[in-house]
């Protein structure tokens, strides 16, 4: 696994990836409740590094059933606490989005894939598609571990787009998607667990060309894809998880699981209608191939179920003996190669 440093963010750790599951919210900085009782305030010092940040809550962004996301106005302070540009802090805000559980879960853990994905990807000259985290402490509300990251903009939902979006553009995002999974899971042994088409991100850009696995890859098209919310992401042998960023899924369950990520992906495009009725009959063959995993064809009963299946599909994701090696990684790159020779070569 690779390592991964903490100490930007006032966390005492630096080390293998591996190793942030010994690092609990009693390592995280404290923030402390202003006395409007919505700022909250933010000192920390590591080694030479002293950051001092003033958040204050504008709006929500997201309200889901069990996060919470929230637009913040972040303002960095000088040593002696003044805001003062004069004094070292910043005269004008940065707007950051501030992600916290509904469910007394700390989302620390989530914030650690984060970072350690976008330094990864980083390497690679793909560090955009990976939010930047900025901060990581224990919120004065709740004592638990929370985080901000520096918003997309311009973005559009693969979800929203997927019934109206061209079969070239489906294939370059699925292409993108690969590339991301196949370094992330190298790297890294992790998955994501909860690659819906609502987690992938459109912004207007050129695809992917990346020197990976001895040979340069490429994935052209007008989208640039980004990857969001790892709050279901596990890391570990391929026997057991070892990082868990939640208790939705037990640490006996392995991580990571073959072609788990891009399966749970190709279902839930599958599952729309809209898309399904305008596919060619090369696409719809290639998702054939991929959803037939050894000795079951999920074709049909997708078909059948629509939009219903998606409850289904994190049951059988959480099977214990779940694989789909027609779903690696390496494997999608390499039949849409064959197929797209235009637009994806790997």
């Amino acid at each position: 696994m690779d390592f991964v440093n903490l100490r930007p963010y006032g966390i005492s750790y630096a080390g293998p990836f591996l190793g942030v599951k010994y690092v609990s919210d009693g390592f995280l900085p404290q923030a402390v409740m202003r006395e409007d009782e919505r700022t909250q305030e933010l000192q920390f010092a590591s080694g030479n590094l002293y950051k001092h940040r003033v958040i204050t809550p504008k709006e929500v962004a997201f309200n889901g059933s069990h996060g919470l996301v929230e637009v913040v106005e972040v303002r960095e302070g000088g040593e002696d606490g003044l805001l003062g540009v004069e004094d070292g802090g910043t005269e004008e805000a940065e707007v950051l989005f501030q992600k916290s559980s509904k469910d007394g879960e700390s989302l620390s853990c989530e914030a650690f894939f984060q970072v350690a994905a976008r330094g990864v990807l980083a390497e690679y000259g793909l560090e955009g598609a990976i939010a930047e985290v900025r901060d990581i402490f224990r919120d004065a509300r709740t004592g638990r571990g929370v985080f901000t990251m520096v918003p997309f903009q311009d973005i559009k939902l693969f979800s929203d787009m997927l019934g109206e979006l061209p079969e070239a553009d489906v294939v370059s995002v699925l292409g993108q998607v690969g590339v991301l999974l196949w370094i992330l899971g190298e790297r890294l042994d992790m998955n994501h667990r909860d690659l819906k088409t609502n987690n992938v991100i459109l912004c207007d850009g050129e695809g992917i060309e990346v020197a990976w696995a001895d040979r340069l890859v490429c994935v052209g098209g007008r989208w640039s894809v980004k990857l969001v919310d790892f709050g279901f992401a596990c890391a570990g042998t391929g026997r057991r998880t070892l990082v868990n960023a939640t208790g939705f899924f037990p640490a006996s369950d392995p991580c990571p699981k073959t072609g788990r990520d891009l399966f749970q992906l190709l279902t839930v495009m599958y599952m729309c209608e809209e898309f399904r009725g305008r596919m060619s009959v090369g696409l719809r063959g290639l998702f054939k191939k991929w959803l037939t995993i050894p000795g079951r064809d999920y074709i049909q009963f997708l078909e059948n179920m629509g939009e219903r299946g998606l409850d289904w599909v994190y049951f059988l994701l959480g099977s214990q003996s779940f694989a789909a090696p027609s779903c690696e990684p390496a494997a999608v790159l390499a039949d849409l190669s064959a197929a797209y020779p235009e637009i994806v070569r790997a």
